[in-house]
């Protein structure tokens, strides 16, 4: 008999054990102990096993409804509307993964996954001065209302402020929680905005049964399974509540972009190596990367 593979097994099966007793512990009250001691217990768990949590852990999760979601795609005469004073001069090119509509001065890339690019062309950074910075947020105001988006559904994720420029980058959000698989990139200068890169959801309707979710600890516990073969400490920067939408399906020869679905909620876990999105309702991972 081969002892090594034999005591390597024994060594992963009482692990796995050990891993199930715990869920199955925290699934009640761990005891008649206080969140505080909850909360407590669990990090130390995760620490033993090489897993250290640096972020701040939410108290718990807020009830959440799935959400009905459908992304915004335009179309050459809605991009001619948004983006151009006239349709004079503008020239609309198709090709396999994308529609161009151009003139001299603005350039729209409509892609086929749902992106939406904005060049204008007209504005040359190295000759601009030194940026007005609430100048530049009335600039980003009114650019968002020539596309429809309202800024309470958005949330700042980095924003640099350069000489004659400032880069931001949004995330949409939904009743003050994050939207996966959205974005909003804007360069914004003195004399308008030079630059914007998004993929958003242009509707968002909300479902009819709200449902408990699972505690956000109870999350951070997939980590031991998922991470039990990992050599090294992995650290928790993250953990936050919000929606993932599966905006691929793959099939046996290609993988289809979905334009309309369902969200669900989500806790996002973010380490060191990735990000782990897990359902909220059942505790499975959706995707990680």
């Amino acid at each position: 008999m081969n002892w090594s593979k034999a005591k390597t097994i024994l060594i992963v099966v009482f692990l796995l054990a050990d891993i199930f007793l715990f869920h199955v512990s925290y699934s009640g009250n761990l005891g008649n102990s206080s969140e505080k001691d909850n909360v407590i217990q669990v990090l130390e768990y995760l620490k033993n096993r090489d897993i250290i949590v640096k972020s701040l852990i939410p108290n718990k999760g807020n009830p959440s409804t799935q959400i009905y979601v459908k992304y915004k795609m335009l179309n050459p005469e809605e991009a001619i509307e948004s983006f151009f004073n006239s349709d004079t001069n503008v020239f609309i090119r198709e090709d396999e993964n994308k529609i161009t509509v151009e003139n001299n001065h603005i350039a729209i890339e409509i892609f086929k996954n749902g992106e939406i690019i904005y060049l204008n062309k007209s504005i040359d950074n190295a000759g601009n001065s030194n940026l007005i910075e609430m100048q530049a947020e009335r600039i980003i105001d009114d650019f968002l209302k020539s596309i429809n988006i309202d800024r309470d559904d958005t949330i700042i994720i980095n924003k640099v402020i350069e000489d004659n420029s400032i880069n931001i980058m949004y995330n949409q959000v939904y009743k003050n929680q994050f939207i996966d698989k959205t974005f909003l990139d804007m360069k914004v200068t003195n004399n308008g905005v030079a630059y914007m890169k998004m993929l958003w959801f242009e509707s968002i309707e909300n479902g009819k049964t709200k449902n408990e979710v699972i505690p956000p600890t109870k999350a951070l516990l997939k980590l031991a399974e998922l991470y039990k073969d990992m050599e090294g400490t992995i650290t928790v920067e993250d953990i936050s509540q919000g929606y993932y939408f599966s905006s691929n399906i793959e099939q046996p020869f290609s993988i289809k972009f979905v334009k309309e679905g369902t969200a669900i909620p989500v806790w996002r876990i973010k380490t060191n190596l990735g990000k782990i999105y897990i359902n909220a309702y059942n505790g499975t991972i959706e995707e990680k990367f």
